[in-house]
C-alpha cells in the first residue's frame, strides 16, 4: 500500500512511502507518468511515516521510528537510492509516538507526539536553537505553502482551526491568544493527515473513511 504522499510545490512530482520492495521505502513519482521510482534503499526494515516537504522543495522531513530526519531532496535520486541516514540529519528524537509533522515557517517545524494518550504539539527550529512545547491547548500545527505568512494551529479538544502570523511563532511569544484568528472550521472526529493548500483544508478521517475539505 502507498501512503503519506508529499507533493512538491515547484514541480509536478510527489514523494510517498511504500513497501513495494518488501521494506518501507521512499518513492518519487511524476504526476504525468504511470510509474514511480524508489529513491531510498534502506537495507534494514524501518518504520517510516509522515513526510513533509519544505516550501522551496529543498528539504524533506521524514519520521523514522519516532526520530525526525532532515533530508535534502537532492539526495533522493532514483539513479542512486539513498541507503543510510547520517546522524547529523537527525533533528529530533521524540521518545513518544509521532502522529504528525509539518513545516510551520521556513525555519521552524511542528511535531505532534502522543504523551499519556494526548497529542502534544512541539515547535522546533531546524538548526536546533529553539525547541519548545506549546500550551496543552494545541494538538497540531501546519501551514499553507501558497500563503506562507501564516501558521495554523488545531485546538486539542474542539479540533477547531486557528491562524497565527508566523512572525509571532519565530519570536517565541509565550501567549498567542491576542494574535489568533478563529477560522470557524472544525476538523471531524478521527481526523489525520491534515493539509492546507491555497485556502482549502484537506484531511482524512476514520469514521466514514472519506476525505473532507473546508474553505474560507
Amino acid at each position: 500500500m502507498d501512503t503519506y504522499p508529499a507533493l512538491f510545490h515547484t514541480k509536478n512530482k510527489y514523494l510517498f512511502l511504500s513497501k513495494r520492495s518488501g521494506k518501507s521505502q521512499v518513492y518519487l513519482a511524476d504526476a504525468t507518468q504511470p510509474y514511480a521510482h524508489i529513491v531510498t534503499n534502506f537495507p534494514q526494515a524501518h518504520s517510516l511515516s509522515y513526510l513533509s516537504l519544505s516550501g522551496d522543495d529543498k528539504n524533506l522531513l521524514l519520521n523514522v521510528e519516532n526520530d525526525v530526519y532532515l533530508v535534502p531532496t537532492s539526495a533522493l535520486a532514483f539513479e542512486a537510492p539513498l541507503s543510510a541516514l547520517a546522524p547529523e540529519q537527525r533533528i529530533y528524537g521524540a521518545g513518544n509516538p509521532i502522529i504528525a509533522l509539518d513545516w510551520l515557517t521556513g525555519t521552524h517545524i511542528g511535531i505532534t507526539e502522543v504523551q499519556d494518550g494526548v497529542p502534544r504539539l512541539r515547535v522546533l527550529s531546524i538548526n536546533g536553537s529553539d525547541t519548545r512545547s506549546l500550551s496543552r491547548r494545541w494538538g497540531f500545527g501546519l501551514r499553507d505553502v501558497e500563503n506562507p505568512r501564516y501558521v495554523y494551529l488545531i485546538e486539542q479538544h474542539s479540533h477547531k482551526l486557528y491562524r497565527l502570523d508566523g512572525l509571532h511563532l519565530e519570536k517565541k511569544q509565550l501567549d498567542y491568544a491576542p494574535y489568533l484568528e478563529d477560522m470557524q472550521i472544525w476538523l471531524p472526529e478521527g481526523f489525520y493527515h491534515v493539509k492546507i493548500d491555497n485556502g482549502v483544508v484537506y484531511c482524512i478521517f476514520w469514521l466514514i473513511m472519506n476525505t473532507h475539505s473546508g474553505r474560507w
